[in-house]
């Protein structure tokens, strides 16, 4: 089966999006600008902390990538969104890479995961 990455990308952007929508309309992380311009989450009290401030693609206008590992993952402190969180298992499940996304890692990346997957599969 012939992969043409191009659609695996407009795949992935067309899910990035859908998800970060689910994400604006629903808000679990709860996230909240400050007067000060810090970020909180549901996962700290302190402006400028938020639960991704550890990753390496976050800065202080929030995440410089389009991870959509990061927009499928909800933590524990996004309290209980059933029926969102079915939704975004849906996207995941839908797209034939879903089970390699990772959160914090740009699609560049991902797509080097995928295409390691694929390749170590072939060589079995």
């Amino acid at each position: 089966m012939k992969v043409i990455v191009s659609d695996l990308s407009e795949q992935y952007n067309e899910a990035y999006h859908e998800a970060q929508a689910l994400l604006d309309e629903h808000n679990p992380c709860q996230i909240k600008i400050h007067d000060c311009g810090g970020a909180t989450c549901a996962a700290r009290d302190e402006p400028g902390q938020v639960c991704c401030i550890g990753c390496d693609y976050h800065s202080d206008k929030g995440c410089t990538v389009q991870c959509l590992g990061c927009k499928l993952h909800l933590c524990y402190n996004a309290g209980h969104h059933d029926e969102l969180r079915t939704k975004l298992h849906r996207i995941s499940k839908n797209l034939p890479y879903g089970s390699l996304l990772s959160i914090r890692a740009s699609k560049e990346d991902t797509f080097k995961r995928i295409a390691g997957a694929t390749i170590a599969s072939l060589d079995r």
